[in-house]
C-alpha cells in the first residue's frame, strides 16, 4: 500500500514538473517585437512628420526606456541621441543640438504600445535612418526607420562669368534641394556640352546647392537643365550669348551709340519710377490713416516665443522653452502669438518690421477669435486665418496661405510688411511698406467675429530673428 502511494506521488510530482516546465516555456516564448514601417517615410521640408514605431503585442511602454537614435554609416555612434524617455519622463540633456525643441512622443498613446516619434520642421540634415529602441527590465528590441526629406529648390540661375580659355564662361547654380539634383549644359539643338564636374555643397540646414560651369566658343542660345528624378522635376533656364561678347574690338562709334541709348532709356525709367513712387506713397499714406495700436498678448504665445517688455517684439527660442499654463487661448504647436486688441466691423492697418536669416520662417496676418489654436494648423481662410508668410529656406519667395497656397516671388527681401483689413469689402491686403508696393490680397473673406493681428516666427538661430510691431 505504501509503495503504491509512493509511486502515485512520484508520478504526480513528475507531472507537476513537466507542467511547470511547459508553463515556463510558454511564458518565455511570448515574443515582444518593436515594429516600424518597411518602406521609407517621406516628408516635405518644413513639415511636421511622424516616425512610426510600436510594440507588438500592444503592451504599455510607459514604464519602459524608449530611445531614438540617428544611424550613420549603418552603425550606432556616440552622440547620436534624438530623443530619450526614461523613468516616466523625457530626458533630452544629451540630445543632438539640432533636434532641441523639435521632438516629442505621444504620451497618451504609450499605454497602447505606441512609441512613435513626432519630428517638427523637417530639414535636409534630418534625411536618413533612425533607430527606435525600446527596453524593459528583461528584454529590449529595436526597429530601423528611414526618413526621406523632399525639397524642391530654386529655378537654375545662369550667369556669364567672362572670358575664359579662349571662350566665354557660363555658370549655372540652383539652391535648396533634397535629394541632390543633376545639372547639364545643352546647346540650342539640345546637344549635351562638355563641361566640368558639378560642384555640390550643403547649406546650414542640409539642403543641396549645385553649380556647373561650361566654356562656350561661339554665339548661341544655351540651356542649363536641372533634373531631379526622385521628385520628377525638370527645369530649364536659357541664356543667349551674343557674338559681340567674343569680339574685343567693338568700334568706338558703336560703343558711343550704345551708351547714349542706355542713358536715354535710364532717364525715362527714372522719371517713371518717381511718378509711380509718388502715387504709391499717396496710397500708403491713405492706409496709414487706418493704423491701429497693437501689442502682443502673452496669454496666447507659444512657449518657444519670447516677448519684449513693451510687448511690441517677438523672438523665437526653441532651445529654452518656458513653462506656461496651458489653455484654449495659447497656441500649443505653432509658434504664434496674437495681439491684445481685437477688431470687429471696422477697417484697420498695422505694420511689422521683419529681421532674420534666409532659412527662418515667419508669417503675419489676422485670425478670428474663434479660430482653433491647438494641434497642427493649416492657417487657411477656412480655419479662420488670413496670412502671408515667408517660404522656409527660400530667398525672396513668399506664400499666401489660401486654399491651395499661392507662391509669390518678390524682387527684394521683405523687411517691413503692412497688413490692411478692409471690413467693408471683406478682404485682407499685404504691402511692402518699404517700397510702398502691393503684394497680395485675399478676397471674399468670411469675417464671422472679432479679428486679432497674428504673428508667427520660427528660427533655428536662437533669438537672432524677430517680428517688431511699428
Amino acid at each position: 500500500m505504501l509503495l503504491s502511494e509512493m509511486r502515485v506521488m512520484k508520478t504526480w510530482v513528475e507531472s507537476l514538473c513537466v507542467n511547470l516546465l511547459l508553463l515556463l516555456h510558454t511564458v518565455n516564448s511570448v515574443r515582444y517585437e518593436v515594429i516600424g514601417p518597411s518602406d521609407p517615410i517621406t516628408a516635405d521640408a518644413g513639415d511636421d512628420i511622424i516616425l512610426p514605431c510600436y510594440l507588438k503585442p500592444n503592451i504599455s511602454a510607459e514604464d519602459m526606456k524608449v530611445q531614438w537614435f540617428r544611424v550613420r554609416h549603418n552603425i550606432l555612434e556616440p552622440g547620436t541621441l534624438v530623443h530619450l524617455y526614461e523613468d516616466g519622463r523625457d530626458q533630452n540633456e544629451d540630445q543632438i543640438l539640432s533636434y532641441k525643441g523639435r521632438t516629442a512622443l505621444f504620451k497618451e498613446e504609450m499605454k497602447k504600445g505606441n512609441t512613435s516619434l513626432k519630428l517638427r520642421h523637417v530639414h535636409g540634415y534630418d534625411d536618413g535612418f533612425y533607430q527606435c529602441l525600446v527596453q524593459s527590465k528583461s528584454w529590449y528590441e529595436e526597429a530601423r526607420i528611414q526618413l526621406q526629406v523632399k525639397a524642391v529648390g530654386s529655378q537654375p540661375v545662369v550667369s556669364i562669368e567672362g572670358h575664359r580659355d579662349g571662350g566665354m564662361g557660363l555658370l549655372c547654380e540652383s539652391k535648396g534641394w533634397s535629394p541632390e539634383p543633376e545639372l547639364e549644359w545643352l546647346d540650342s539643338k539640345g546637344v549635351s556640352l562638355s563641361s566640368g564636374s558639378t560642384e555640390t555643397h550643403r547649406d546650414p540646414e542640409g539642403f543641396y546647392t549645385v553649380r556647373l560651369n561650361v566654356v562656350v566658343k561661339e554665339t548661341d542660345s544655351f540651356i542649363c537643365r536641372l533634373r531631379q528624378t526622385h521628385l520628377r522635376v525638370l527645369m530649364d533656364t536659357e541664356i543667349h550669348v551674343p557674338g559681340e561678347l567674343f569680339d574685343h574690338t567693338i568700334p568706338l562709334t558703336v560703343s558711343i551709340c550704345v551708351i547714349v541709348s542706355v542713358l536715354a532709356t535710364a532717364l525715362l525709367v527714372i522719371i517713371w519710377f518717381i511718378w509711380k513712387f509718388k502715387k504709391k506713397g499717396q496710397f500708403i499714406n491713405e492706409l496709414r490713416q487706418h493704423k491701429v495700436e497693437v501689442t502682443l498678448d502673452p496669454d496666447t504665445a507659444h512657449t518657444a516665443l519670447v516677448l519684449s517688455d513693451n510687448k511690441k517684439e517677438v523672438r523665437c527660442d526653441v532651445m529654452n522653452q518656458e513653462e506656461h499654463p496651458a489653455g484654449p487661448k495659447r497656441f500649443d504647436e505653432h509658434e504664434c502669438v496674437l495681439g491684445v486688441q481685437g477688431f470687429k466691423s471696422q477697417s484697420f492697418y498695422y505694420e511689422v518690421k521683419v529681421e532674420g536669416e534666409e532659412d527662418d520662417d515667419w508669417r503675419v496676418g489676422v485670425a478670428l477669435e474663434s479660430a482653433n489654436r491647438n494641434g497642427n494648423l493649416t492657417m487657411s481662410p477656412a480655419d479662420g486665418f488670413w496670412v502671408l508668410g515667408k517660404m522656409w529656406r527660400s530667398k525672396n519667395r513668399y506664400k499666401a496661405f489660401t486654399s491651395p497656397p499661392v507662391t509669390i516671388t518678390w524682387t527684394e527681401k521683405l523687411r517691413k510688411v503692412g497688413v490692411f483689413v478692409c471690413n467693408e469689402e471683406r478682404h485682407v491686403s499685404f504691402f511692402d511698406a518699404e517700397t510702398r508696393s502691393h503684394i497680395f490680397t485675399l478676397t471674399e473673406c468670411n469675417f464671422t467675429g472679432k479679428l486679432f493681428p497674428l504673428f508667427y516666427i520660427y528660427s533655428f538661430h536662437t533669438l537672432s530673428s524677430s517680428l517688431s510691431i511699428l
